[in-house]
């Protein structure tokens, strides 16, 4: 009895292949294209992928007419086209998880035959947006490190080397003036000590671009309680609360304090709070912080600033993830997520 059922369970499912796919090939077959052709695109580009997606759409349908949508629903970034464009008769969304990367559509087909290819091209068009954007994080980080070494290679040689260099001069100066005329000699003495006092100016000028002094001197939590202690003169309550923040990495260190600097700022500033809290601490994985405050809150319209594209940069060099909220009955909160 097996030896007949086998073959017809084959046969059948060959044939429902034929009226759903518009083909020879059943779910698996389809499935296992559209896998090929994701994993043979050589670079893990977005575009690559929604054409490797409209392609196997395309042979696993044999519709006239496959459109695979990149971006929010109706307003694409990006439109991958196979066949002769015509009215679609089917279209469902590219989703990963709970985010929507955009619509793929026929114009013949099945939504049960593009909802679980749609399923498969979500997971891969996610990959290959973070990877992208991953790319492009580490671009904005490398290009970032070079200009910051420019500026500290011109402040050196334009600032601190000229004040060296003038001191210099000054001392052959005084040496040469010693015997025949002592008091130029103790004038241009004078004249050093302003000059290494103003080359010493230069050079605390030069560290505090490399690391906020208050954070090398007081500690993450020292530090943002003195940012506080500043911005509440003006009436507004901060409430710091710190947990375990020591033998954090440097850089995460710094990009935690100017986060939680920029979000404290943002929100006495432009908010008009009573109160505001600052959390600190290490969770599992990796170190969050969170501002809150309970102030008027970002409207529906606000379009992110230098400040808040800062904040967000900043976190995402180190893989981690910035989210700004609205706060419960009003306000907003901050967090960042920086794995350790």
């Amino acid at each position: 009895m097996a030896v007949v059922v086998e073959p017809l369970h084959r046969w059948l499912r060959r044939a429902s292949g034929r009226i759903l796919y518009g083909g020879g090939a059943d779910p698996e077959a389809v499935h296992a294209r559209l896998g090929a052709r994701l994993a043979a695109t050589s670079e893990p580009g977005e575009i690559l992928a929604a054409a490797a997606v409209a392609d196997a759409v395309a042979e696993a349908t044999r519709a006239p007419y496959v459109r695979a949508e990149l971006g929010a629903p109706g307003e694409p970034l990006r439109v991958v086209e196979r066949g002769t464009p015509a009215p679609l008769a089917v279209s469902v969304p590219l989703r990963f998880q709970d985010e929507v990367l955009g619509a793929l559509g026929s114009s013949g087909g099945d939504a049960r035959v593009l909802t679980p290819l749609a399923s498969h091209a979500g997971a891969a068009l996610a990959a290959a947006h973070r990877a992208a954007a991953l790319q492009r994080s580490r671009t904005l980080l490398v290009t970032a490190r070079e200009e910051e070494r420019r500026r500290i290679s011109r402040d050196l040689h334009d600032g601190l080397g000229a004040f060296l260099a003038g001191i210099g001069f000054t001392v052959d100066a005084a040496g040469n003036a010693l015997k025949a005329d002592p008091e130029r000699a103790r004038s241009l003495l004078t004249q050093i000590t302003a000059q290494v006092a103003e080359a010493g100016a230069g050079v605390r000028r030069l560290v505090r671009g490399l690391r906020p002094p208050e954070l090398a001197q007081l500690g993450l939590a020292g530090a943002v309680e003195h940012t506080a202690a500043t911005l509440g003169d003006g009436g507004v309550e901060i409430e710091i609360t710190a947990a375990d923040v020591s033998g954090l990495p440097a850089a995460v260190e710094v990009t935690a304090y100017l986060v939680a600097r920029e979000a404290l700022t943002n929100a006495v500033c432009h908010g008009g709070p009573r109160r505001c809290a600052v959390r600190l601490g290490r969770v599992a994985g990796g170190f969050e912080l969170s501002v809150s405050d309970d102030g008027r809150g970002l409207g529906p319209e606000a379009v992110p600033g230098v400040g808040l594209t800062s904040m967000r940069e900043r976190v995402e060099e180190l893989d981690g993830k910035l989210t700004i909220d609205a706060a419960f009955g009003g306000g907003t909160v901050v967090t960042a997520w920086i794995p350790l």
